[in-house]
């Protein structure tokens, strides 16, 4: 299986191969423009130039202050699709191509964080459309996918890994309206990954998933590098909902090998640290 085109990509190696890390939190791009592609032309939403992937004004109207005063916005409007494929089902965002990289022996471990927030739109009060992070190799290869899709509850998202073989359900419910950062660790080497889940204004985080394949397919696995994501907008009905995905505060970075069981032990990081923010919040 593979991902088309080449998306979101991740961090450069340096002159030493030491990874650099990649960060955006979009706020120096202009609001004004419709389009990423509009302002810098490495960036590109698909499958042509569409406002339905866009930066937009978030100040004071989200509660989470980790979204500042503007994100990215998947969905909300209906894109504008090349004339030759008038209806397709998917929307996408693709990044700039000069920061992929691939993953030195020494920093197999690529880190993600996202910081995202479901809202139904203006017209109703649940999410009717799924939202996707996919990951693939530089060759295009996909990895796996995240999946936040409605759950049964109105008003809630529930999230599903996908593996290239057979979709999970990771138990995970997301209220919309209410912010949460994810953070995963993919371990290139071995094809295994862990997630994590967290509230942002509550701290509370919820493992998602710990150590298991990326890449389930013998005959498609990818490379041992991680070459690109996308963040993709998927109509389910007749035509597009309102309904939309904030995305802030990407972090890409690399980390030393974790030896088995260690990404349990990384987990459990993750854990402690949480909660000791926590209690260092509530103690201020």
């Amino acid at each position: 299986m593979k991902i088309t085109p080449i998306f979101f990509a991740l961090t450069a190696i340096s002159a030493h191969g030491a990874l650099v890390s990649w960060a955006e939190n979009f706020e120096s791009f202009d609001t004004s423009k419709d389009a990423l592609e509009l302002q810098n032309p490495d960036w590109w939403t698909g499958p042509i130039q569409t406002n339905a992937i866009a930066v937009i004004s978030t100040a004071g109207q989200f509660t989470p202050t980790s979204f500042q005063t503007q994100s990215l916005a998947v969905g909300g409007v209906t894109p504008v699709f090349d004339p030759e494929d008038p209806n397709p089902n998917v929307a996408y965002l693709l990044a700039p191509l000069s920061a992929s990289f691939s993953s030195p022996p020494a920093e197999p471990l690529a880190k993600f964080h996202f910081d995202l927030l479901f809202s139904t739109g203006a017209t109703g009060n649940s999410m009717v459309d799924g939202f996707r992070i996919n990951f693939a190799d530089q060759a295009n290869n996909a990895w796996g996918n995240l999946l936040f899709a409605p759950a049964l509850e109105a008003g809630t998202v529930t999230v599903y890994r996908y593996n290239n073989v057979d979709a999970f359900a990771t138990g995970a419910i997301i209220p919309v309206n209410t912010g949460v950062s994810l953070d995963v660790v993919m371990d290139l080497a071995s094809n295994k990954w862990t997630a994590v889940l967290t509230q942002i204004d509550t701290n509370d985080a919820t493992s998602l998933f710990a150590n298991v394949d990326i890449n389930a397919d013998p005959g498609n696995l990818p490379t041992a590098d991680l070459g690109s994501f996308s963040i993709d907008w998927m109509k389910t009905g007749e035509t597009w909902d309102d309904n939309f995905m904030l995305v802030d505060n990407i972090l890409l970075e690399s980390m030393a090998s974790v030896p088995e069981p260690g990404i349990f032990t990384l987990l459990s990081v993750f854990f402690t640290a949480m909660v000791c923010r926590r209690r260092d919040r509530q103690i201020g």
